[in-house]
């Protein structure tokens, strides 16, 4: 159920999208209106196709009915009732009342960790989206707990970022980027932020200017690096300096 609720969300977006996108046809305003309305009732069908599950008090169905519902709520912006059934599907889990048989995407047993670990984690992202990065946090904490992974990391880091943890940020991007799919967009951003951070928490003066003096994206330092070292001596300033600066390491070994 959940990988359907989530193919429809995202046919509904990827329509709507290319419906607003076209570039040599005026759009439809009536088309994308009708869009979104089917979307809102593509995510009210889900809904109640949910809560019709959950009210016949079937067990094994209980924690994917509450998810579900939770993540339809969650698009619709309530995050106050996904939150809510993000709770029910996390205490059901606890509790063991999931899946009693082994099926597709479920070991059977209670509790399911593939199923709780998800649970927390996007219980997370909707206390992030409330702005109660705390709460985000400790969701995040038993997340990884449970099933360490990229993007836990990765949220867990954004969430320490908007409370100006800079040290607990910079650690949970480090891990993200050294675990996460080299071209996976979380790892790009955590690379990106590790230099930001880094120079943030040195205090190092001489970040932006090396950053962007020369324009560069951050897979062009490295290529560039001869325009790096050319401008570094135009401006009085070590190679290490800038190296340092954009989050590399520097290339003297130390005293």
């Amino acid at each position: 159920m959940l990988k359907q609720l989530v193919a429809g969300v995202a046919l509904a977006v990827m329509l709507t999208g290319t419906a607003m996108a076209a570039p040599a046809v005026p759009p439809d305003q009536r088309a994308v209106t009708a869009l979104a309305n089917d979307f809102v009732d593509c995510l009210d069908r889900s809904i109640n196709a949910c809560t019709r599950i959950i009210n016949s008090g079937i067990d094994d169905a209980l924690v994917d009915a509450h998810t579900n519902r939770g993540l339809a709520y969650d698009s619709k912006g309530d995050y106050d009732r996904a939150i809510a059934d993000y709770d029910q599907a996390i205490r059901l889990n606890l509790t063991g009342a999931c899946d009693r048989q082994p099926r597709q995407g479920h070991s059977g047993v209670c509790p399911d960790i593939d199923s709780l670990s998800f649970a927390y984690s996007i219980r997370g992202k909707a206390y992030y989206k409330k702005g109660d990065y705390d709460r985000a946090i400790a969701d995040y904490d038993q997340t990884i707990r449970l099933n360490p992974n990229c993007g836990a990391h990765f949220d867990r880091a954004v969430a320490y970022t908007k409370k100006a943890d800079t040290e607990k940020a910079l650690s949970d991007f480090r891990i993200a980027a050294r675990i996460c799919a080299e071209g996976f967009p979380a790892h790009d951003e955590a690379l990106q932020q590790i230099a930001v951070l880094t120079a943030k928490l040195a205090d190092v003066p001489n970040y932006t200017l090396c950053r962007n003096a020369l324009n560069y994206t951050w897979q062009d330092w490295d290529a560039g690096f001869a325009d790096v070292v050319a401008e570094a001596q135009r401006r009085n300033l070590s190679v290490d300096d800038c190296r340092v600066a954009i989050g590399l390491p520097p290339l003297s070994p130390p005293p």
